[in-house]
């Protein structure tokens, strides 16, 4: 059984679903700002993958992943347990 950490990296590949909802919580957050920086979505390698924190790959998308619902990353994701 692979023992995960919340605080270590994983690399996972967002959908364009993922990316809008990103997109969204940037408008919300600044939707009383003066002045809004433009989005950046996060930098994906060559391979379309992106790198995350586990716990903020969960606060920031988990609450948009549900049984039967779309998906805002593909389901599968890397891990290295030696990072």
């Amino acid at each position: 059984m692979l023992k995960l950490n919340l605080s270590k990296n994983v690399r996972v590949k967002l959908t364009t679903y993922g990316r809008g909802k990103l997109l969204e919580q940037h408008v919300e957050y600044y939707k009383n700002a003066q002045t809004t920086p433009d989005f950046k979505p996060p930098k994906e390698d060559i391979e379309g993958y992106s790198e995350w924190t586990l716990w903020n790959l969960m606060n920031r998308l988990g609450p948009t992943t549900y049984m039967g619902g779309e998906m805002p990353f593909e389901p599968d994701f890397l891990y290295d347990e030696n990072s």
